[in-house]
């Protein structure tokens, strides 16, 4: 230690730290020359887990960092810096000033005299909008319930927000960890502690990761109030019957109810109220075309609606948004034709990566950069459509597909690809009911729910109320009226009290003695769960897809094939994870596919959603929970009553007061 500080003696080396009671014995009696015991301040969360991911947490200067700290700021390279969470953001009020004593020295590095001595400052408070005994309910039951759901639900987040400020009352993400692991510096054992069980499965629990801010995934149903709200706004009548049919054949699709996916039967009749009641699928559908698609109607609209202005109006809700919180937080933009574009061609370049073995000359498959240039080329085609005859044309002149084979991949890309790549009416039945690519975070449903429960007027989300020293944070200007008018909002909301009433979440908050409105979201994931080990998989499977091929490979051969890829192409297969499953199809001479690697690694389940606001005649709370793999949407629906009813016994009385709010979203009380 001496020696990495280049032998100045005037500057203490510390050689341990948290010794023990006899160490300090022993050291303060041996009188060891040039030895002391010294006390340090160190950072301390004495809630320890409670609000993890709101507090985040510190860590040492890296050295990418040290010129900013270091240098320019001044810290010492020994110094903890926010890495995370508030600690992160409100670094530079938190750290304070560190205290400086300047000395004399004498050309062999002794002391002579002191020259000035500065005493420290400490760093400022920072107060947060968190009610700690709301924190900890939402904590509490969002764990429970994730373990009482079981199996592959293992994460989640649920988001409390205040409707009418758009403070954030309560924020729970789970796993969790404790801070205090961070504070003296992480050792690498806890640090592993705090890793993804699996990195290679995106959906694998991760600690460190806050899910109330940075999971967007599909919402589901609980977007229908967004689509309801659009309809009402082009002129939808609430109290026009449609008649549910069940389901909607389109393009070869089939876009069904959930009634008639699960029984073969339907809603019947349905109006606003209890289309949202119902969830009913097809009512939806219907609304958010302007048809009637039983009868071939026009709902009447006096002004068009599209899937643009269903995007808009969820845009203005703060869906696909920065919800402008004091924390990291994800956004993915809001579905459009140029997303979708580009999903279709990457769908389109990967089924053609997968069948080049089979469909490209040898010299081109095993030529990764020639192969790719060809990739290429063909989905470059997307955007232009063109027709069948024209792609075997183009497959013939312009790539080394094999003759044999054009017909068939050029049927593939155009019926499979090219043309659902187009934005079509399937699209717009698929985003009005939370499908598609919607993908949104807890933290922007809490405040899309907020938005609407306020008389649709939106607040930033915040958890900051104020720095020490500086006063409380003026967030007015923040505040914006959405345009749509009080009466729909109502409609809406009379919709989702029908939701707790005789719908989904009937059973659950019957006996809460408030009435709520609420929405659930059952979403599914497209995606394919990913094994720790790709290696063992294969390993474990590989009798099972020669049976499939009628291959013979045996391990020693997909090993031997993983060293020979790895060693001739090491950017493109820097582990044996990434390399296995190109080597068993190789080694098969590509009778084994890759569909037949990834079929036994099932599926996800559902994401389980449930958004509630209380009291529904007068929201004062909005609470928006998520289960990843939770299953069907009431899964979640025990968490947001937990914590309705734990803000009732802490402010029930208030509850009971009545309030207005102004068109400019002032409220007063009456």
């Amino acid at each position: 230690e001496i020696a990495t500080n280049g032998f100045t003696r005037y500057i203490p080396i510390t050689i341990a730290k948290g010794v023990s009671n006899k160490t300090i014995a022993t050291v303060e009696e041996s009188d060891i020359k040039g030895a002391s015991i010294s006390s340090q301040y160190k950072r301390y969360y004495p809630n320890g887990s409670t609000a993890c991911h709101i507090i985040g947490y510190m860590g040492s200067i890296s050295g990418s960092e040290t010129s900013y700290y270091v240098d320019k700021l001044g810290y010492s390279s020994s110094d903890l810096i926010g890495i995370d969470g508030l600690e992160s953001s409100y670094e530079s009020s938190l750290h304070g000033t560190a205290g400086v004593k300047k000395i004399k020295v004498n050309s062999a590095g002794e002391y002579v005299s002191t020259v000035s001595n500065t005493s420290p400052v400490k760093g400022k408070d920072v107060f947060t909008t968190i009610d700690l005994s709301l924190q900890k309910t939402a904590e509490s039951t969002l764990k429970s319930r994730i373990n009482s759901v079981g199996g592959s639900c293992q994460s989640g987040a649920v988001v409390v927000m205040s409707v009418k400020t758009g403070e954030v009352l309560a924020m729970a993400s789970y796993p969790t960890y404790d801070p205090n692991i961070f504070a003296g510096g992480i050792s690498t054992k806890a640090w592993k502690s705090v890793q993804a069980d699996n990195p290679r499965d995106s959906l694998s629990p991760a600690p460190l990761y806050n899910n109330a801010t940075k999971t967007a995934v599909a919402p589901g149903s609980t977007f229908k109030p967004i689509t309801a709200v659009t309809a009402l706004q082009c002129g939808l009548n609430p109290n026009r019957q449609i008649y549910d049919k069940g389901y909607i054949k389109l393009g070869g699709h089939t876009f069904a109810c959930s009634n008639w996916n699960d029984y073969g039967g339907n809603h019947g009749s349905e109006n606003l109220e209890w289309g949202i009641g119902n969830s009913c699928n097809y009512y939806f559908f219907c609304i958010a075309t302007g048809k009637d698609w039983g009868t071939g109607a026009s709902l009447g609209y006096n002004t068009k609606i599209t899937v643009d202005k269903i995007l808009k109006t969820a845009k203005e809700f703060g869906l696909g948004q920065k919800t402008g919180i004091e924390l990291d937080e994800s956004v993915v933009p809001l579905a459009s034709a140029k997303r979708k574009m580009a999903a279709q061609k990457l769908s389109a370049w990967n089924y053609l990566y997968g069948k080049a073995h089979t469909i490209f000359p040898e010299k081109i498959a095993n030529d990764y950069s020639k192969l790719s240039d060809e990739l290429d080329l063909i989905t470059g085609w997307i955007e232009e459509n063109p027709s069948y005859e024209t792609i075997c044309k183009r497959l013939d002149s312009k790539t080394d597909i094999k003759s044999s084979k054009i017909d068939s991949v050029a049927s593939a890309l155009k019926y499979d690809y090219f043309i659902q790549a187009q934005w079509t009416t399937g699209d717009q039945f698929n985003i009005s009911i939370g499908q598609g690519d919607n993908a949104y975070t807890p933290l922007q449903m809490a405040t899309y729910i907020s938005a609407l429960g306020n008389n649709a007027t939106y607040n930033r989300a915040s958890v900051v109320q104020g720095v020490e020293g500086e006063g409380l944070v003026d967030k007015s200007s923040d505040r914006r009226k959405i345009n749509v008018s009080k009466s729909n909002v109502k409609n809406v909301i009379k919709g989702m009290k029908r939701v707790t009433e005789s719908g989904t979440l009937a059973g659950v908050f019957s006996s809460l003695g408030v009435d709520v409105a609420g929405k659930t979201g059952t979403a599914e994931n497209q995606g394919t769960p990913q094994p720790k080990s790709e290696v063992k998989y294969v390993k474990n499977h590989l009798s099972s897809l020669n049976s499939a091929a009628g291959s013979k490979v045996t391990w020693a051969q997909v090993t031997k094939t993983m060293a020979q890829l790895m060693k001739s192409s090491p950017s493109r297969y820097p582990s044996k994870d990434d390399t296995v499953d190109d080597a068993v199809m190789k080694a098969s001479n590509y009778k084994i596919t890759q569909s037949m690697i990834d079929s036994s690694k099932g599926s996800y389940d559902y994401y389980s959603w449930t958004v509630t606001m209380a009291p529904a005649d007068d929201p004062q709370i909005a609470v928006a929970t998520l289960l990843i793999q939770g299953g069907y949407s009431s899964n979640a629906a025990p968490v947001n009553k937990a914590i309705i009813a734990k803000y009732l016994e802490l402010y029930g009385s208030k509850v009971g007061s009545t309030s207005t709010t102004d068109e400019d979203g002032t409220t007063k009380a009456n």
